[in-house]
């Protein structure tokens, strides 16, 4: 009976589907903003794919985002609130794109810096 019950377990365990793997984070594009500046394009030169999100990554000095315009490769656009400060090294919170998986042909930032304007620092676009 033992035999049969651990016979039967391994089956069910075999025919349980394993839950979907978390899809991976691809870099997408980056670019070295002057803190001075208030405004640039990034564009995607990953290979190109369907993403269903975004997040912005940020090296060198903090920035502040206002808001950022993800331009598709069919040219429509969605312009997206972020209306937050990224510390050196950190990140925006996962941004979901709207019409699920798509094709991303650049990103453009609306930003300022946190400092006095010195120095630069590289935001990356990710990709899931």
């Amino acid at each position: 009976a033992f035999l049969q019950l651990s016979s039967a377990g391994v089956l069910l365990a075999c025919l349980h589907p394993a839950p979907a793997l978390a899809r991976e984070w691809v870099l997408l594009g980056s670019r070295d903003v002057r803190l001075a500046g208030d405004a640039d394009t990034i564009p995607v030169k990953a290979p190109k794919g369907q993403f269903r999100q975004i997040q912005l990554r940020v090296r060198g000095n903090g920035v502040f985002i206002h808001d950022l315009t993800v331009v598709y490769g069919n040219g429509a656009a969605d312009d997206i609130p972020v209306r937050a400060h990224i510390p050196q090294g950190g990140a925006t919170r996962v941004i979901d794109l709207r019409g699920g998986s798509r094709n991303i042909k650049s990103v453009r930032l609306r930003y300022r810096s946190e400092r006095d304007g010195q120095g630069h620092a590289r935001v990356e676009v990710w990709g899931s």
